[in-house]
């Protein structure tokens, strides 16, 4: 199949555009000075469910905190400091697995439990 007969979805045209746009400075810079977007525990615990539920694996989970761990335009936060903490703390050892004595599961098992105690 040619490049000019490949079928793209709607999604894969969207990602592509996102992708463009990150490598050209276009939408995403890296010094960010509005409101940041508010990451909660619960967009963590969203994310623990689908990986417990095998709708994302735990490597695309570590992808996915990669991704979001140093961002200008997003803060972590939480109700209590405590809480803001173990947040940044999940997102720091999942972006970061070979940091741990855990892999997989039993790392976000660990992590989950953490978050809960707070």
């Amino acid at each position: 199949m040619s490049e000019s007969q490949v079928s793209l979805q709607p999604t894969d045209i969207e990602r592509l555009a996102a992708i463009d746009d990150l490598v050209h400075f276009r939408k995403y810079p890296f010094d960010y000075d509005g409101d940041p977007y508010k990451f909660k525990i619960h967009h963590l615990l969203s994310a623990f469910e689908r990986t417990k539920l095998k709708l994302l694996s735990f490597e695309e989970l570590s992808k996915w905190a990669d991704l979001l761990e140093f961002r200008d335009d997003l803060v972590f936060t939480g109700s209590r400091q405590e809480e803001t903490d173990a947040v940044s703390n999940a997102i720091f050892l999942l972006a970061n697995p070979e940091l741990s004595d855990l892999s997989g599961i039993d790392l976000l098992v660990y992590l989950e439990n953490k978050l809960a105690s707070v």
